[in-house]
């Protein structure tokens, strides 16, 4: 989870970045960041960026696969998780893993909520207003991003041609779990299909890569309202102290 410091009393949860692409910031936003000078960002990126969020216009819902490697480099451990991951605009998303167990956890602008089936426990987080809780690509735009991220646009890869990075690394005074997080583009359906995060403090990298990615699927309402059972041990956290998956 990338907590913002001293730039910005509010709560960005990194793993999200993969839903950026459906921001539904206006085009409007990310000229405006370009004529400010956007934090230097050169016009390649601008251009990036720019396409991305007229892409996100049209999109309203996505839904896609997901698997979730956690790697800690300094012991060997690796654990993977898979499943699903649910969005819709403006402010909702579920992951639902399946495999090794059963875990499903809701985000919204309200609050959070993780729940671990076969445990019968739950770790909830509530988002006070005046918090200003955002989630990277729902509610936070490009803008935004640039102001808080010094971002880099790689170079195209002869070969993989379809695929770009984009790497964020968190501004001097923004504190975060992760020193970079690389996001891999599919430039021709402007869709992210990986966000590796890494933790060079702490040796770790998270990985999660998508597939079978739909675009604007009919989604229930019901997914995005977190379901336990009435004896479920619950446990109420600050913000900031759940960390996700």
């Amino acid at each position: 989870m990338i907590k913002l410091g001293h730039r910005m009393s509010k709560v960005v949860f990194s793993y999200i970045v993969m839903a950026f692409c459906i921001a539904g910031a206006a085009t409007a936003a990310v000229e405006e960041g370009a004529a400010a000078g956007a934090g230097g960002q050169d016009q390649a990126l601008e251009e990036f960026l720019r396409a991305i969020d007229e892409r996100a216009e049209s999109l309203e819902t996505l839904e896609a696969g997901l698997t979730y490697t956690r790697r800690e480099n300094f012991s060997g451990r690796t654990s993977v998780s898979t499943g699903r991951v649910y969005v819709r605009k403006p402010s909702d998303m579920f992951i639902e893993f399946t495999e090794p167990y059963p875990r499903r956890i809701w985000i919204r602008t309200d609050q959070i909520v993780d729940y671990k089936v076969d445990l019968n426990s739950a770790e909830v987080v509530e988002l006070a207003p005046d918090k200003n809780p955002e989630i990277i690509g729902l509610s936070t735009r490009f803008l935004e991003l640039q102001e808080n991220f010094h971002m880099t646009l790689g170079p195209e890869d002869d070969q993989r041609p379809s695929r770009r990075v984009l790497t964020l690394v968190p501004a001097e005074d923004v504190e975060a779990d992760f020193t970079t997080a690389e996001v891999e583009i599919d430039t021709e359906r402007l869709l992210p299909v990986s966000v590796t995060e890494k933790d060079g403090r702490l040796d770790v990298d998270k990985i999660f890569a998508f597939s079978d990615i739909r675009e604007n699927p009919r989604l229930r309402a019901a997914l995005f309202t977190p379901s336990l059972r009435r004896d479920t041990d619950v446990t109420v956290h600050e913000l900031g102290d759940w960390t996700g998956p």
